[in-house]
């Protein structure tokens, strides 16, 4: 199932016309998730979409990405859009809700312990503005970590 996590106040335009643009993510079955723009034309004609453009491992964090996404980076993002017959929920994807392979499982474990380990090795600097709001992000991040990385193992 797809969620919408940003949709983009002004149209985005190129050759083939004006577009309302968004971006739309799932959870993938490692447990991860992925995002993607879609646009819907104005004038009727093809919807388009774009490849995987990020993956992340919670929804926040892919809210997070999609959020700072400026509408120059969604004028490349258009280019590099193709028709949604080509979508990531065409059939030529691995379904998202398959399960994962050992490989992956893998991966996500290692980029797990990798995420707790450089959440460990940084520094407050309290006298910053907004190190208090970093460091409460912080925790909950390496606490979802921790958890995920129990689920996998």
């Amino acid at each position: 199932m797809t969620n919408v996590l940003h949709a983009f106040g002004d149209a985005i335009e190129d050759h083939r016309g004006a577009f309302d643009g968004r971006v739309v993510g799932r959870q993938t079955g490692d447990g991860s998730w992925e995002g993607w723009l879609e646009f819907a034309p104005s004038n009727g004609a093809e919807h388009l979409v774009t490849d995987v453009e990020s993956r992340q491992q919670t929804r926040l964090q892919l809210l997070r990405w999609a959020s700072g996404l400026t509408p120059v980076y969604a004028e490349g993002a258009l280019h590099r859009a193709h028709p949604a017959a080509l979508a990531p929920d065409a059939p030529q994807r691995p379904p998202a809700d398959r399960p994962a392979t050992d490989e992956e499982r893998t991966d996500l474990r290692k980029r797990l312990r990798d995420l707790i380990a450089a959440l460990d090795r940084r520094v407050p600097y309290f006298d910053r503005d907004g190190e208090r709001e970093i460091v409460r992000d912080a925790a909950v991040l390496r606490r979802q970590a921790e958890n995920r990385l129990a689920t996998l193992e």
